[in-house]
């Protein structure tokens, strides 16, 4: 049922970690793990999760790592990855160094990765961050969402070459928390919205830079349903065919992106995208 590896951590433990060149492993493993943990992919591993009706996460405090260059996919449409619990919020969700590639969803799942407690009767919400993560090549159809979390951090990641074929879905997207994107790509998407914050939410997006999306718009703020745009700065913005070439906000009208250069960090080590700066 898959291969398991010893993986030394460079941190002390009594135990040495695992790392997983598997999806079904690293599912049960997160199952079992009622206090979450770490859990490292081999490096160079691909993890296809076609096997599964879908790959939960089901306990607080569970960071999901790649050691080296790894991917997560799946060979069959409509799996999608499900942060949910029917006895709590899920908090403190982690994903490092992973690609997420070659999906395809529709109609038939609400979004590729999105945490369940959103739509849930839970008075909070949980929170998952996306840390040197890259999203590419992922194909997202109808009404179904890329990402839908309550409270998302996205830093030092890149989304290039993912389509979302609803004009009404965006690519990430909040409600009931908080959007907060630092130091990220986004290049060669196509859909209606990259980022939306809906259902007061809350936006910020810092040195993260915006290239050759078709798109309507970048970054969207439904301040009518009382979401507001926290904080906006070192962004760069350019051949996006958008209304806003920054955050577009119902109420307010067009926050534009004014940075002249692309700031942000390249997670691809180096690697020109081709996006202008440094």
């Amino acid at each position: 049922n898959g291969r398991r590896h010893l993986h030394l951590s460079p941190i002390a433990q009594a135990q040495p970690a695992l790392c997983y060149d598997d999806a079904g492993s690293l599912a049960l493993d997160i199952f079992l793990a009622t206090d979450g943990g770490t859990f490292t992919i081999c490096p160079d591993a691909t993890l296809d999760i076609a096997d599964s009706d879908a790959f939960f996460i089901p306990h607080s405090n569970t960071w999901i790592v790649c050691d080296g260059l790894c991917n997560i996919t799946s060979s069959v449409a409509n799996k999608f990855i499900a942060i949910y619990s029917e006895t709590e919020t899920i908090r403190n969700t982690t994903f490092s160094g992973v690609r997420f590639t070659g999906f395809e969803v529709d109609n038939d799942v609400p979004y590729l990765i999105g945490d369940l407690g959103i739509t849930s009767a839970y008075t909070d919400v949980g929170d998952v961050t996306f840390h040197a993560c890259t999203f590419e090549d992922n194909f997202v159809l109808n009404q179904t969402h890329m990402l839908l979390i309550a409270d998302v951090k996205i830093k030092n990641s890149t989304f290039s070459k993912n389509t979302v074929g609803s004009s009404e879905s965006p690519i990430v997207t909040a409600g009931l928390g908080t959007i907060e994107v630092w130091d990220t790509y986004f290049y060669d998407n196509q859909g209606s919205t990259l980022i939306q914050s809906t259902v007061n939410g809350k936006l910020t997006i810092h040195d993260s830079c915006f290239q050759n999306n078709n798109v309507t718009t970048l970054a969207f703020v439904d301040s009518d349903s009382g979401s507001i745009l926290v904080e906006e700065g070192g962004n760069f913005g350019k051949d996006n065919p958008a209304l806003c070439n920054g955050v577009f906000e119902s109420l307010t009208g067009c926050t534009v992106f004014d940075n002249e250069d692309c700031v942000a960090n390249d997670p691809d080590d180096g690697v020109d995208d081709g996006l202008g700066g440094d």
